[in-house]
């Protein structure tokens, strides 16, 4: 590895800066506050911008279902102050288990048309043995498993994996995975795309010397929980136990 960032794209899923044309005609020059970045090179501050380029990847899907996962362990990063780790180590009590934390997520339900959505204090009570009917939930497995969408994101985590098994500068806290796969029936998505894996949340991410084991073991996690799913949904066994999974109507 070079130690750079993977780059934008469909082999790893990691925004990059992006330097085009400005999509409207700016009325006036552009007066920054301060000296320009000296890899800027604008041409000209009255026709082209440099910017990073927001994505919509749910645009794509049809019926979009989402999933923010915090990953790791460890979710403060090392200027954090005492309060900020204690903060941190109360929010979900079960993250040394685990590995993760579900923050949120969207789940289409093709039977009814509509869309179910738990917030963070949801996936905050979660225990162990909870997490894995939530995924099973997140899957559809109430009206039909998809072992297509489970199996073509363990792919992606796996490309993530790769990545993070030999890069050795860059230690990412508090980031997060954001999942989403069309829950349109096969046969009616319109896009050629499965499921998408994208990683988000950057703010602190810091330089290294070693190895980021602590993404790894919620990563980790995350495979086995899903690998498990599928297994169990390939042999058509009834994977997703609603009823054990405690919904309050006010954190939907």
């Amino acid at each position: 590895m070079d130690g750079r960032l993977p780059p934008h794209g469909r082999s790893f899923p990691v925004a990059a800066p992006s330097r085009t044309a400005a999509p409207f005609p700016l009325q006036r020059p552009l007066r920054p506050h301060g000296p320009l970045p000296s890899d800027c090179a604008l041409s000209s501050l009255t026709t082209s911008v440099q910017y990073i380029r927001m994505e919509n990847v749910t645009a794509q899907f049809a019926c979009p279902c989402i999933m923010d996962i915090k990953m790791g362990q460890i979710t403060y990063d090392p200027e954090a102050t005492k309060e900020k780790i204690d903060r941190e180590k109360t929010k979900y009590r079960f993250i040394q288990q685990v590995g993760f934390q579900i923050l949120g997520q969207r789940v289409y339900k093709p039977k009814t048309g509509e869309f179910e959505t738990f917030d963070k204090i949801f996936g905050r009570d979660l225990a162990p043995e909870q997490v894995p009917d939530c995924l099973s939930y997140f899957f559809n497995c109430d009206h039909q498993p998809r072992a297509d969408a489970i199996s073509a994101i363990i792919e992606q985590l796996t490309t993530i994996e790769d990545w993070f098994l030999e890069q050795t500068r860059f230690r990412f806290f508090a980031v997060s995975l954001l999942v989403v796969y069309d829950g349109a029936l096969l046969g009616r998505s319109t896009s050629s795309k499965i499921a998408d894996v994208r990683m988000i949340d950057f703010a602190h991410m810091f330089k290294a010397d070693e190895r980021d084991d602590n993404f790894l073991y919620g990563l980790r996690k995350l495979k086995q929980y899903l690998e498990s799913l599928l297994e169990r949904t390939r042999g058509q066994q009834p994977v997703c136990n609603v009823s054990a999974i405690a919904v309050d109507e006010g954190r939907r």
